[in-house]
C-alpha cells in the first residue's frame, strides 16, 4: 500500500470514528453540550483529521506567526489513533481543556469590563 493510500485509509478512519463519537458517545456528548451551554457553539470543522508525529494523539491548535484567518481547532492524529478508547479518550481531553479556555476568557473578559466601567 502506497504512503498516499494510508493516510487516506487513516484519515477515513479518524472521520468515522469522530462521527461516531460525536454522534453517539454520551460522554462526549455531555461534553459539548456544557461548552455550548456556555454560549460556544462548536463549528463543524472544530475537529480535524490529520497527519502527525508519533508522539501525540491530538492537540489543540494554536495561532502561528502571521496567522490571520486563525479559529480554534481540535486535531486529532489519524495515524495515532490505536483504538477507538484512545480516540475517545483523546476528544474528551482537548474538549475539557476547551472548556477551560472558555471559562477563563470569559472571567478575564468579564473581570476587564467591570474594571473599565
Amino acid at each position: 500500500m502506497s504512503e498516499e493510500a494510508k493516510q487516506e485509509e487513516e484519515k477515513t478512519r479518524c472521520e468515522k470514528f469522530l462521527v461516531e463519537n460525536l454522534s453517539k458517545n454520551i460522554k462526549i456528548l455531555k461534553l459539548v453540550d456544557s461548552i455550548e451551554a456556555l454560549g460556544c457553539k462548536l463549528p463543524k470543522d472544530f475537529f480535524v483529521c490529520r497527519k502527525c508525529d508519533d508522539t501525540v494523539s491530538g492537540g489543540f491548535k494554536t495561532p502561528t506567526d502571521g496567522e490571520v484567518d486563525y479559529k480554534p481547532q481540535v486535531l486529532l492524529c489519524q495515524n495515532n489513533m490505536l483504538s477507538t478508547a484512545t480516540f475517545e479518550h483523546t476528544i474528551a481531553h482537548e474538549l475539557v481543556l476547551f472548556a477551560a479556555f472558555v471559562i477563563l476568557f470569559e472571567l478575564e473578559f468579564s473581570l476587564l469590563f467591570n474594571f473599565y466601567l
